[in-house]
């Protein structure tokens, strides 16, 4: 892989007006805030591959061009009649994870699949939120992971490729989630858990699949 570039269009604001200013200054913070945790070199700002969603759903865009790697991420506009739009921040929080992994993976000339950006996304949703909390505790986790694991609705039918993917990523990633996050949420050893996240970051696709089948 090359370095990654934003794809043509990714660098004007579309719909809404300025409406994707909110969604850009939250995702450039979501990124910093993994670049922290997984102690990455700063990549491109995510704000400059940002467009809005055409379907109104998170959707990485990835397109191998005449001078390199071409990058968009679909993000929907976050609603503005609630305190908190938990789905709309889940998304977001998908298209950034997806961002960093891959421009981290480029960067290194590293392969990555679509099956381990989707389960790296799905343990970031919930290290991002459980992070959010003032009062982290396994409690808090475990409902959080109910929520994001259990409590879901898959778009793409039982046994079409994408429904095995995001099936895969969902088991993989809730696996992990209950015999680590968890395991290190009561009580609480920030500096364990910060640990066992940046390692999983860092294995590729099978080894986060061995780290999640042998905690």
């Amino acid at each position: 892989m090359t370095e990654p570039r934003a794809s043509p269009g990714s660098s004007a604001l579309e719909g809404n007006g300025a409406g994707l200013v909110r969604e850009r200054a939250i995702a450039a913070k979501v990124q910093r805030a993994l670049e922290r945790l997984y102690r990455v070199d700063p990549l491109d700002d995510v704000r400059n591959y940002v467009q809005l969603a055409r379907n109104g759903r998170e959707e990485l865009v990835v397109h191998q061009g005449d001078d390199g790697l071409e990058i968009a991420v679909h993000l929907p506009v976050l609603a503005r009649d609630s305190a908190f739009d938990a789905d709309g921040w889940c998304q977001l929080i998908e298209g950034v994870s997806h961002f960093v992994l891959l421009a981290d993976r480029a960067r290194d000339d590293r392969h990555v699949s679509g099956l381990e950006l989707e389960v790296q996304a799905e343990v970031d949703k919930f290290a991002v939120l459980f992070a959010s909390s003032s009062t982290p505790s396994r409690a808090f986790g475990a409902a959080l992971m109910h929520r994001l694991y259990d409590d879901v609705a898959f778009s793409h039918e039982v046994g079409t490729e994408l429904g095995v993917r995001y099936r895969d990523a969902n088991s993989i990633a809730r696996r992990w989630v209950e015999r680590t996050a968890l395991r290190l949420a009561d009580p609480l050893d920030v500096l364990a858990l910060r640990s066992s996240l940046r390692a999983f970051f860092r294995a590729p696709l099978d080894g986060k699949v061995h780290l999640a089948h042998a905690a």
